[in-house]
């Protein structure tokens, strides 16, 4: 039982002057007397609808898996970091949150937008909201990564602060603007339209072009050490209808390192017959948000 919950039934038993709270799956409501909260996780929570109001002073908010809440109080405009995680009923994010730096949108399929007036973000993820759009006003953007975004036809050249980014399952993107020199880690998988990665990304430590077709050839720079085809074997699926897989890594990331990670957690999908190593490979070595 948590916090939450025991104050529902026992409030004497329970200090409302913490400043975090980590809520169980039991939760129906949170009480509002825990004003003083900066932080805040609301994880598997299927009964929860609402968050209350009064906690204005929250700085980072977690919701996971809350397939009953609605909306985020606009209220909490100290926000600076917002993970939104399968929340099929949330339509939208306030525009007030002018504060946040990180943003995490995923399975949140009735999500279209993000406020233009987000210009503090940093590190924006979205996963999985197959109608939301990107502008190009988040130009501080350093870490932008997309997976399952089929209306995605651009990423804005206006980011040119990016030092990583990440396209997973973008069928319409054709291309990566050459601005994006700062890059340092390029993921790109399943963008059947994409045709070339740009001879500018000079800075690139990783770069991983998987079920994209139409890039025949990648620029080769001294630092890099290709990895032929027989050594991505055991975690890399080259079907039939890929016709050209990459990867190319810096000189410190070396087979043998990449195959003693996997090696030690040979328990994961990472040598799956079918076809998902790569996936699992790829998901396993994306820094998530911190």
């Amino acid at each position: 039982m948590c916090l939450a919950c025991r104050a529902k039934e026992n409030p004497e038993t329970v200090d409302f002057t913490i400043t975090q709270l980590q809520c169980c799956p039991e939760v129906t409501e949170i009480p509002r007397e825990f004003t003083l909260l900066t932080q805040l996780c609301c994880g598997r929570c299927p009964l929860l609808t609402s968050i209350p109001r009064e906690f204005t002073q929250l700085t980072i908010l977690w919701c996971y898996n809350c397939p009953l809440l609605t909306e985020i109080p606009r209220e909490f405009i100290q926000l600076i970091r917002l993970y939104c995680y399968d929340c099929p009923l949330l339509t939208s994010i306030p525009r007030e949150f002018t504060l946040l730096t990180q943003l995490c949108c995923s399975y949140c399929p009735l999500l279209t937008s993000i406020p233009r007036e987000f210009i503090q973000l940093t590190q924006l993820v979205c996963y999985t909201c197959p109608f939301i759009s990107i502008t190009k006003e988040f130009t501080q953007l350093t870490h932008l990564s997309c997976s399952d975004c089929p209306l995605l036809t651009s990423i804005p050249r206006e980011f040119i602060q990016l030092i990583r980014l990440d396209c997973y399952k973008c069928p319409l993107l054709t291309l990566i603007p050459r601005e994006f020199t700062r890059l340092t880690e390029l993921i790109c998988f399943d963008c059947p339209k994409l045709t070339e990665i740009p001879k500018e990304f000079t800075q690139l430590n990783r770069l991983n072009c998987s079920d994209c077709p139409l890039i025949t050839s990648i620029p080769k720079q001294n630092r890099y050490q290709y990895l032929k085809k027989e050594e991505f074997v055991p975690f890399l699926s080259f079907s039939d209808k890929v016709k050209y897989t990459f990867m190319y890594v810096k000189k410190q990331y070396l087979q043998e390192e990449i195959r003693y990670k996997l090696e030690t957690q040979h328990n994961e999908s990472y040598y799956a017959p079918d076809g998902l190593g790569a996936q699992a490979l790829f998901d396993k070595y994306r820094d998530g948000i911190k």
